[in-house]
């Protein structure tokens, strides 16, 4: 079983601990692992001029990848290509 728990350090307490060690077998060995770095999306974000750049390259590529059909037209291209 995997669990991932994010917390601050004040919320880090024995209880959490003790809580989270009810939740396995006592003859199992877990592993805990601290980690204080940024994952890669929240560092991407983290600056704002990168944030925008990202977030306008989104919607652009959204935008391009947006077809609109009309019932009439989507209905007639799923029995073309359903064929």
């Amino acid at each position: 079983m995997t669990i991932t728990v994010k917390v601050k350090p004040k919320e880090l307490t024995r209880e959490l601990v003790s809580k989270l060690g009810e939740l396995f077998r006592q003859d199992e060995e877990v592993t805990l692992i601290v980690n204080d770095e940024l994952d890669e999306t929240e560092y991407l974000l983290s600056n704002p001029a990168n944030r925008n750049h990202l977030l306008e390259a989104l919607t652009e590529t959204a935008e391009q990848n947006n077809t609109t059909f009309t019932v009439e037209e989507f209905n007639e291209l799923y029995h073309k290509l359903s064929k």
